[in-house]
């Protein structure tokens, strides 16, 4: 089976030059937006299976691939906004 990377956020600022970036490698890529079909929000996990089906990479992999190294840690982002504030626990669900 041809590699296929679903990219999460991809009609947006960053995950539109992801997809791109990964389409210009040859990459096949499926766009992960709630606008997509089959739709990816993070709101409503029963979605999740639907959206990733047929994928045979993770969303890290094609992160990797685009940027041309590993990406960075998530929770240590997260970690470092809450300490200058940035990060509000009470508009988020991380």
């Amino acid at each position: 089976m041809e590699n296929q990377i679903l990219v999460l956020w991809a009609t947006g600022k960053t995950g539109s030059r992801v997809a791109e970036r990964l389409q210009k490698m040859g990459i096949r890529v499926r766009s992960g937006s709630r606008t997509a079909n089959p739709p990816f929000d993070w709101e409503k996990p029963d979605g999740w299976s639907k959206a990733l089906e047929g994928r045979n990479e993770s969303v890290a992999d094609g992160i990797k691939k685009a940027l041309g190294r590993e990406p960075g840690s998530f929770d240590e982002y997260v970690a470092k906004a809450k300490m200058t504030g940035v990060w509000d626990n009470k508009n988020t669900s991380v």
